[in-house]
């Protein structure tokens, strides 16, 4: 239930404005609401721990798995855009053009820019 709901507003189309306060904390309230007594039952019966050591694993491979797709989209992307000759090396040319690169390879001939671009789209991804 809480990954959907951070799905459905990483794609919001009213994603940063005033109305999006409103029903967030209204979203909030309700949701408070429901795992209020949840949270309690598990407090009692002992399990919180469990549950949370759980969701925090599920979040992880969550986050992992939106990560490793964005950067699969966008660094073919990234990297087939023209590179300036004045702040490339030679050896970095020569890396862009390799077929079959590793990541490492792959994130290292990125230009500074690319690079920044890249970690924004990861960093909106996080964030949710």
């Amino acid at each position: 239930m809480i990954l959907s709901t951070v799905k459905r507003k990483a794609s919001s189309p009213l994603n940063g404005t005033d109305h999006e306060g409103n029903v967030d904390e209204e979203e909030s309230f309700i949701l408070r609401d429901r795992l209020l007594p949840l949270i309690i039952c598990l407090l009692r019966t002992d399990k919180l721990p469990a549950v949370l050591r759980i969701y925090r694993d599920t979040l992880i491979t969550v986050m992992k798995a939106s990560i490793k797709t964005t950067v699969g989209e966008l660094l073919p992307v990234l990297t087939a855009r023209p590179i300036d000759s004045d702040s490339v090396t030679g050896d970095r040319a020569t890396d862009a053009d390799a077929g079959g690169q590793s990541l490492a390879n792959k994130l290292r001939s990125l230009s500074s820019e690319g690079f920044v671009q890249l970690l924004s789209a990861i960093f909106r991804i996080v964030q949710g």
